[in-house]
């Protein structure tokens, strides 16, 4: 699937895949394994006689590392999403050898499983690599040769975790999308009270998402749409028109090599671009999401929720940031339930 052009990477355009089928879906993930000593040492490198590495919020390790989740990722969605034609995983030169754990659990998958190097999406934008910043990654993820029209994007810390349907992430050619209304001027006001730290603006989820507003216009001067930590669904179509229609911004946006408060965040941009139109597929509820975070003072809190899902099974797909940094009986604790609830061995 692969092949080399003028030295860059790139791939053919699959088109064999999408025989006989209607509108497919793909999925594409972004993924590092920050504990390879090859990307360390990159990452050092820039970062060396700057004050970023002093910022957990802007580079610290917790963003790079890598317990095993890509398995748990890639394995929901062969279970849950047979659907899905493609995924493609976005790396900076790195292979998470998902060839053993495929032939032990899905022998007869025939979903290819494409890794998609950095150079491939940034290419025409080599200068602003190499990048350390998911948000300058999600930005180019569009550029993927032979994405479909229609994709779902997963950090690899998204997991699916009960049966999904194409209807789940679009209909009548339009994504659904997940999330709940927020007042524009309050969030605009919580940020500026609690959204700085020793006098510099942090790099919040929640201020990429007011950044984007104003490319969106309409409402979203009193009103948005919020992003939630779950599969997301976009139209590649809408993506190459936008930028084609806002000259520079794609650059501007993807040229921070770390996590920066001037970045927008371009799934909630196109998000609220739909949430504007006549009759969008809103999903207004958070019923969908089971959403985890390593609590320091109370980490038995993520054991109670785990177990209170087991004995009361309602959410379709699940996230927890920085498993990490979660005590490690509780991460195996946790990741044994998550590979149960998919039927994987890992």
């Amino acid at each position: 699937m692969f092949f080399e052009s003028d030295g860059v990477p790139v791939m053919s355009s699959d088109s064999e895949l999408s025989a006989g089928m209607e509108e497919p879906i793909d999925v594409v993930i972004t993924w590092v394994d920050g504990d390879d000593p090859v990307i360390r040492k990159k990452r050092f490198r820039y970062l060396e006689n700057t004050e970023l590495e002093k910022f957990d919020d802007t580079a610290g390790e917790t963003r790079y590392r890598s317990v095993g989740e890509i398995k748990y990722c890639v394995g929901a969605i062969l279970r849950f999403a047979p659907f899905v034609r493609q995924i493609f995983i976005i790396t900076d030169n790195q292979d998470p050898h998902l060839e053993e754990f495929l032939a032990k659990n899905f022998p007869d998958n025939a979903i290819p499983v494409k890794i998609v190097d950095h150079k491939v999406v940034f290419r025409g934008y080599e200068h602003l690599l190499p990048t350390f910043n998911a948000v300058s990654i999600e930005s180019m993820m569009f550029r993927i040769p032979g994405l479909s029209e229609r994709f779902v994007f997963l950090n690899d810390d998204f997991f699916i975790i009960a049966p999904v349907k194409p209807e789940d992430w679009f209909q009548n050619g339009r994504p659904v999308i997940y999330g709940c209304w927020r007042n524009t001027l309050v969030e605009k006001f919580r940020l500026l009270v609690h959204g700085t730290k020793d006098g510099r603006k942090v790099p919040l989820f929640k201020r990429y998402m007011l950044n984007a507003l104003p490319y969106v216009g309409g409402r979203t001067w009193w009103r948005f749409w919020r992003t939630l930590h779950v599969p997301l669904a976009l139209l590649k179509s809408e993506m190459e028109d936008f930028y084609d229609k806002h000259p520079g911004l794609l650059e501007r946006n993807a040229s921070y090599r770390f996590r920066d408060y001037r970045q927008f965040n371009p799934q909630t941009l196109f998000h609220n671009k739909e949430a504007q139109r006549k009759n969008p597929a809103l999903r207004e509820r958070t019923e969908y999401q089971l959403y985890l975070q390593p609590w320091p003072k109370h980490p038995e809190r993520v054991r109670e929720r785990i177990e209170a899902e087991t004995a009361h099974p309602r959410f379709t797909w699940c996230c927890f940031n920085s498993l990490d940094l979660m005590p490690s009986q509780d991460r195996d604790f946790f990741l044994d339930w998550l590979a149960r609830r998919i039927g994987i061995e890992v």
